[in-house]
């Protein structure tokens, strides 16, 4: 006498290959993550080079702005300045460039103020690339073994009862044509005889 029922394994079977399938959804959604994040790191990178660069660029105006205010006229010079310029058009040109370089501080402070190492710092961690990999092997083996019972125990099985299932009927339709034929040919030996 059994005290427990049996587990019926083809929902068992199914159940692995759906949490495998599942798992490797899971495995996919997280690569797409990780590009997200790369790409996400990148043009952060963009910004903080934009950032410093132009940074740099306001301060080295700056300098030669008050350079020029102060009559100090020699002292400063930038190198994309023509040397034949005169100082109101120097000024005006320097004065536009602080405006842009200003923008472009301003546009891509973002990047300086926030962090993406929290984002990132678990990827480092051996013990999260061991679950990870842990992870993987769950989802592939679950998968494999679930849908290979599945096949092997229920789809094979129910593939070999319809083949016999067909040649069944196709007995028992040859068995119904053979009694057809006979019935046929005994009616007409009693209907030649009773007239």
């Amino acid at each position: 006498m059994k005290m427990l029922p049996a587990i019926p394994t083809d929902n068992y079977y199914k159940f692995l290959a759906l949490l495998g399938s599942w798992m490797m959804f899971g495995v996919f959604l997280l690569f797409v993550w990780i590009i997200y994040l790369e790409y996400e790191i990148e043009e952060r990178n963009i910004a903080i080079s934009s950032y410093f660069s132009a940074e740099g660029s306001l301060r080295d105006i700056q300098n030669r702005l008050n350079s020029i205010n102060t009559g100090e006229f020699d002292d400063n010079k930038l190198d994309w300045v023509p040397s034949n310029w005169n100082l109101d058009q120097e000024k005006r040109i320097l004065e536009h460039a602080k405006n842009e370089n200003s923008k472009t501080v301003l546009v891509n402070k973002w990047a300086v103020e926030t962090s993406i190492d929290s984002k990132t710092k678990f990827l480092d961690n051996p013990k999260v690339i061991i679950l990870g990999l842990l992870y993987l092997i769950v989802a592939l083996v679950s998968i494999v073994l679930g849908f290979w019972r599945w096949k092997e125990d229920l789809h094979d099985l129910d593939v070999k009862l319809k083949k016999n299932n067909i040649e069944l009927l196709n007995k028992s339709i040859e068995k119904i044509d053979y009694e057809i034929k006979i019935l046929k040919k005994n009616s007409r030996y009693r209907f030649r005889k009773t007239r």
